[in-house]
């Protein structure tokens, strides 16, 4: 729910029909809201600045940004449910075995470790897709490099970390190309 929520947030961002720091001052001024719920949630977006620097953010920016901030946490929920996966496969493996007296359920116990490889798997193709679109956004006249590395600076980057720093750094070295290795950092 929460990566559907900051993906169309985003998507309105992109749009230029929503800023999100008046957003964030909007939600925040709401008491019903749980505070430290609401906070890490808006903690998931891009830190614009203040709302005249943001609105000068043009919208080939805003696309790349938002693409890596979507890939960030989709690459993040993608390891929690895997994670899940793999701990639901091994106890309803345990289980099932000690439940039924029998052995053969614990088979099911050598899946897990296939799981990682899935998940290296799923990353390589959310970050190709991630340098396709970032690609794109650059090749428009109004990107700029410098506010896309400062919009994207403060994003939590431990899955796509050095797929980022690779894609700021390209830009440095001109037009990112398809022969930039994908690689899926470890955690």
């Amino acid at each position: 729910m929460l990566n559907d929520w900051r993906f169309q947030l985003l998507d309105a961002w992109v749009k230029k029909d929503i800023e999100l720091r008046g957003f964030c001052y909007a939600a925040s001024a709401i008491p019903m809201l749980p505070k430290d719920t609401l906070q890490s949630m808006l903690a998931t977006l891009p830190s614009v600045g203040d709302l005249v620097a943001e609105q000068r953010i043009s919208s080939s920016t805003r696309e790349a940004t938002a693409a890596l901030t979507t890939t960030v946490h989709a690459c993040q929920a993608d390891a929690m449910a895997l994670k899940a996966t793999g701990i639901a496969i091994a106890t309803g493996s345990l289980i099932i075995a000690v439940i039924l007296w029998m052995w053969q359920p614990l088979v099911a116990i050598f899946a897990v470790p296939l799981l990682p490889l899935l998940r290296k798997w799923i990353t390589r193709r959310r970050l190709k897709t991630l340098r396709e679109e970032t690609f794109t956004a650059q090749q428009q006249p109004d990107f700029d490099h410098n506010k896309y590395a400062e919009l994207t600076a403060s994003l939590p980057c431990r899955i796509v970390g050095r797929e980022k720093q690779r894609l700021l750094d390209s830009y440095a070295a001109g037009p990112i190309g398809s022969s930039t290795a994908c690689s899926a950092p470890p955690g």
